[in-house]
Formats: structure tokens, C-alpha cells, sequence
């Protein structure tokens, strides 16, 4: 039969750790710019894509913690995913 789902919205202002945007851009994006293989790849020119990466896991963890199904097994599907298929 059909899985049970829930879905549980995250304001981007509730980003953990977006207050380091502003540095990464500053002070690591330049430093290793000339030296990227795809330096306009999404992954090199959003200041936001390394924190967002690292607070998926955070938010897992929230899901987790929620766990309105009682489950046992969590796991995280990333529809980015697909652009490396």
C-alpha cells in the first residue's frame, strides 16, 4: 500500500551556520578560486551550498528526533543528486 510521508518545512532563515556565508565567500572562495577545475559550478559560486550541505544533516537529525512514524531507518534523498547521475 502507500507509505505514510510527513513533511516538515525549514525557513531559509533558519539555516544553521549561515552566518559564516559572508566569510566563506571573503576569505576561502578567492584563496582557491584560480585552482578549481569548475570554478563556476554551483558547488564553487553559491556561498550558501557548504553550509546547506553540512545542515542537512542537522536537519535529519530533527526529522529523526520528530519521527511522527515511529521508524527505525531514516535516510536523506537529495534531488541535486541527479546532476552527477
Amino acid at each position: 500500500g502507500p507509505l505514510a510521508a510527513d513533511t516538515v518545512l525549514i525557513e531559509r532563515d533558519h539555516i544553521p551556520m549561515q552566518e559564516l556565508a559572508d566569510s566563506i565567500e571573503r576569505q576561502i572562495f578567492p584563496k582557491f578560486r584560480s585552482r578549481m577545475k569548475y570554478p563556476n559550478d554551483i558547488t564553487n559560486v553559491n556561498k550558501l551550498y557548504a553550509i546547506i550541505n553540512h545542515a542537512k544533516m542537522l536537519w535529519l537529525s530533527e526529522a529523526i528526533a520528530i519521527n511522527p512514524f515511529s521508524s527505525a531507518t531514516f535516510f536523506w534523498i537529495d534531488a541535486g543528486f541527479s546532476r552527477f547521475i
